[in-house]
């Protein structure tokens, strides 16, 4: 079966533009987990998700966010924590 026209303007409504570490990014718009977010945007394992809101990044460890398209997110590694060894 071809899509019509119909779908094919449903699925382009669907699909938002975010931006990601710099870079557009095409992802469903709809309310994500934040390990479904990481999972859709490609983020790294050992790297934490962050979303730029009202003027700084904010991490993003748990909970939904909600896509809309227009947001942007930034990844980086953990920083901090105890870092000194222990004899």
């Amino acid at each position: 079966m071809v899509p019509n026209e119909d779908d094919q303007k449903d699925k382009q409504q669907k699909e938002v533009t975010v931006t990601y570490n710099g870079n557009p990014k095409e992802i469903a718009k709809g309310n994500y987990t934040v390990a479904d977010l990481r999972t859709a945007l490609g983020v790294s394992a050992n790297e934490i998700l962050s979303e730029f809101i009202h003027g700084s990044f904010k991490d993003l460890t748990q909970g939904h966010v909600e896509v809309k398209g227009g947001e942007v997110f930034a990844s980086h590694v953990p920083q901090g924590g105890a870092s000194h060894h222990v004899r």
